[in-house]
């Protein structure tokens, strides 16, 4: 146990004191609402996802997973939001470009809209390896599909394996 006098963080605990007190009033005052209760409860674990997957070569869906929630499909490489709120999504791509000239990008898409992007261009005709990120904050409703879609104007492409990933989780409602 770490006492709060031991760590100098009191106001933390305090206010964590708090929390908890506002939860539980809130849960007494709707204790006999089993409907509120319900979908309270349902409403938290189904939320509660995350994923990261780990990508194939150039244009391949992902190739291993690791997820909690159920609401990522490896066989696709699509994510789909299982409630309304906010995520956060993100895309890492190692490319190589083998003695040509153009861009290999990643289009962080909601139901095939684009959102986000990462793109890596050499303008020389050269064998080149390079790295891109890219993260977004995304507002999604129920059902909406987050896929990672691969383009290029080279004969570049995507490095897979632990170079490239596309993970991300739920933030809040």
């Amino acid at each position: 146990y770490i006492l709060a006098s031991d760590c100098g963080c009191h106001d933390v605990w305090v206010e964590i004191d708090k929390l908890k007190g506002y939860i539980r009033r809130g849960l007494k005052q709707n204790a006999d609402n089993k409907d509120y209760n319900t979908f309270f409860f349902i409403s938290i674990e189904k939320c509660r996802v995350s994923f990261s997957a780990r990508f194939a070569k150039r244009n391949g869906y992902a190739i291993r997973d690791e997820e909690i929630g159920g609401a990522y499909d490896s066989s696709t490489g699509v994510f789909s939001a299982p409630c309304d709120g906010q995520y956060f999504v993100t895309a890492s791509l190692r490319s190589h470009q083998a003695m040509d000239s153009g861009y290999v990008e990643g289009v962080i898409a909601v139901d095939k809209e684009p959102k986000a992007r990462t793109s890596v261009f050499i303008d020389a005709p050269v064998d080149n390896i390079q790295s891109a990120t890219n993260g977004v904050v995304l507002t999604l409703r129920s059902g909406q599909k987050v896929a990672v879609v691969v383009k290029t104007t080279s004969s570049g492409e995507i490095i897979g394996e632990d170079y490239s990933v596309f993970s991300g989780f739920f933030l809040f409602p």
